[in-house]
């Protein structure tokens, strides 16, 4: 048998001037982020005090930051947001109940406050590094994770 295979030449794209958006002393990880038609808001693992906690920022579309960190006062992995037209959700694998992660979420408004206490979406036991991924539509989120099998 024969197998052919079309090659595209790669070409550079510049994409804008790189910003900093987590940039304390301590040990950050963003995996995700959303937008609300005016500013993103980026899921933080990690802050200048621990390398677990669960934080956001937003930033606007020209890279500044707006408004303060915003911490949930959980630890776990790095979170992952989407806007669903009027606010955020962003969920993370807690590590309360650690090696039996839970998956928590929190509702967080366009201007960066929350709108409730993280909740339990999933009781698990989920991994450490689990979460797949987060999207909205059809009036629904869906939230992809991993759970362990029990």
């Amino acid at each position: 048998t024969m197998t052919s295979w079309l090659f595209r030449p790669m070409r550079a794209i510049t994409l804008g001037n790189p910003f900093p958006v987590a940039a304390t002393a301590g040990q950050e990880l963003a995996l995700g982020c959303a937008f609300d038609g005016t500013n993103y808001l980026v899921g933080i693992q990690g802050d200048a005090t621990q390398g677990s906690n669960i934080t956001a920022q937003l930033v606007s579309q020209s890279g500044t930051l707006v408004g303060s960190r915003i911490s949930v006062g959980r630890a776990g992995s790095a979170p992952f947001v989407a806007f669903d037209g009027t606010n955020y959700l962003m969920v993370w694998s807690d590590y309360a109940t650690y090696p039996n992660n839970q998956l928590y979420g929190i509702f967080i408004r366009k201007d960066g406050s929350v709108i409730n206490q993280p909740f339990v979406i999933e009781e698990g036991p989920l991994s450490k590094s689990e979460i797949g991924g987060i999207t909205f539509g059809g009036g629904k989120y869906m939230v992809v994770y991993h759970k362990i099998a029990e």
